[in-house]
């Protein structure tokens, strides 16, 4: 529970099940990853989530109600440059960039969803859809303040559930 009351969870971006051992890479999804960037890319992607499945570069913390929605596909969260340009899955961004916030299968409700990140401590702000989350860069710990989460495993996961819907659609 936070100071502010709200209960706050840890998520995985790219889900523990996809790279938790070294078989996972047999799964469809690294499979379909494959027909879009090569084997040789997708290796190179399962490697990094593999040793960095339970890293802080893969970690976010949400509110309960948001975390149960971000693991159910129904909220995701877009990295996007602070010019609004969508950073892509192999990326080399340093600096601050953007969490776009898009419900794919809609949110009767939105006004239900809220963040104290998108405002600044003390201060509740609706997560509407298409409003952005900041993310300030912090290169390695600085005065204890950690990495924030890698955009390339909200980039992967974006791709994950869109290619996952793709599918189902088709």
């Amino acid at each position: 529970m936070s100071e502010h009351g709200f209960a706050l969870e840890v998520a995985h971006i790219i889900p523990y099940a996809l790279a938790n051992h070294d078989d996972c890479r047999e799964l469809y999804f690294w499979k379909m990853m494959e027909l879009f960037a090569g084997v040789e890319a997708t290796n190179g992607m399962f490697a990094g989530m593999r040793s960095q499945i339970n890293d802080l570069s893969n970690l976010v913390t949400l509110d309960n109600s948001i975390h149960s929605m971000f693991d159910n596909r129904r909220l995701t969260l877009t990295p996007i440059t602070p010019t609004g340009v969508q950073i892509p899955i192999v990326n080399d961004h340093s600096g601050d960039y953007f969490l776009w916030v898009r419900y794919p299968k809609g949110m009767p409700i939105p006004e239900l969803i809220q963040s104290t990140r998108a405002c600044g401590v003390g201060t509740v702000k609706t997560l509407f859809p298409d409003c952005v989350i900041p993310m300030k860069y912090r290169p390695g710990k600085q005065s204890g303040i950690p990495t924030p989460p890698h955009t390339s495993y909200f980039a992967l996961r974006e791709a994950m559930i869109s290619l996952r819907q793709q599918c189902l659609d088709d």
